[in-house]
């Protein structure tokens, strides 16, 4: 079947007769009938009732006739598509990141930033660690966004340099600890992991490496209730309404639930280095290169006031 076949089977349904539809396509008559009969052998049906009153459609040809005028249409969409993507700028590009609310500060920053005329396809998602460093590795992303712990640093750096990444650090600051404001605990200066054994552990999905080396540490191995969750949406709801915590930057970049959240340093606990990733030899075009200045902005703003800025080099 060809999409050729296909015109002519719903130009006989529009036209009601093969010769006012060969008029109508600028062919002859015996081009539509021969084209329709070689339809007919391929199938094995008959598609037209041909008698002295004229063309009908049978019953397997008004099944023809709707899959083929489904065929056109789906042709169609395809072709204006790809004329779309040639007749205009249209830029594309993939970010993969860690549950952090800065990085989708910085993409709302971006986002309102993009030339009024420009046309973009942007995929930006959030993950665990190793998904990260993949995506960057495998093209999927051109920029990827974690943090480097005291227990996981040398580990990712050994796979980011096999895999031909580089880290660029954009701030550091210890592990605090995300709680409702009317916590038992959210007056305190500093938590410690003792304390938080009687509450309800919420964190993001299992990563692929061991314990050790996530960004969390072997922290979970004090935790006597964990619920594991996929999206921040859900964690802000549940820090927000029960008396459950989190571990991790003490970032609350104009996250919904701000105002009810408390972030408290957690007593010795790791330091983190926030930054993003990219393949050593792709060199960031400017619109990641805005992003990035968004992003270091983003987590300067965000971050508790321990934090360390560093100064990005876009180069490497």
């Amino acid at each position: 079947m060809t999409l050729q076949q296909c015109r002519y089977v719903v130009a006989i349904s529009e036209h009601k007769t093969i010769n006012r539809a060969a008029k109508a396509l600028f062919v002859t008559q015996p081009t539509i009938s021969k084209a329709i009969s070689e339809l007919e052998l391929e199938l094995g049906i008959h598609i037209l009732n041909r008698n002295n009153k004229g063309i009908t459609f049978t019953e397997a040809g008004r099944d023809v006739l709707f899959y083929a005028s489904m065929l056109l249409e789906q042709a169609s969409a395809m072709s204006a598509h790809f004329k779309a993507k040639q007749t205009r700028q249209l830029l594309q590009f993939s970010i993969t990141s860690q549950h952090y609310t800065f990085a989708v500060e910085a993409l709302a920053i971006l986002v309102k930033r993009l030339a009024a005329p420009q046309y973009y396809e942007i995929n930006f998602r959030e993950d665990k660690s190793t998904t990260v460093i993949t995506d960057v590795a495998d093209g999927i992303s051109e920029l990827g966004i974690i943090a480097l712990t005291d227990n996981n640093r040398l580990f990712l750096e050994r796979i980011m340099k096999r895999k031909a990444l580089s880290f660029h650090a954009l701030g550091s600051t210890i592990q605090h600890v995300y709680l409702n404001a009317k916590h038992p605990l959210a007056k305190q200066c500093t938590i410690t992991l003792e304390a938080l054994k009687p509450y309800t552990r919420y964190t993001y999905k299992k990563d692929d490496l061991p314990q050790t080396f996530t960004e969390e540490g072997n922290h979970l191995k004090y935790a006597e209730k964990i619920v594991y969750l996929n999206d921040r949406a859900t964690m802000d709801k549940l820090l927000a309404e029960t008396d459950g915590y989190n571990i991790g930057t003490g970032c609350l970049a104009r996250d919904p639930y701000q105002h009810q959240l408390r972030v408290i340093p957690l007593f010795d606990g790791c330091e983190m280095t926030i930054g993003y990733v990219t393949r050593r030899d792709v060199s960031l075009p400017n619109y990641l290169s805005n992003y990035v200045n968004a992003l270091q902005a983003a987590v300067i703003e965000s971050l508790p006031s321990d934090i360390t800025p560093v100064d990005t080099d876009l180069k490497n």
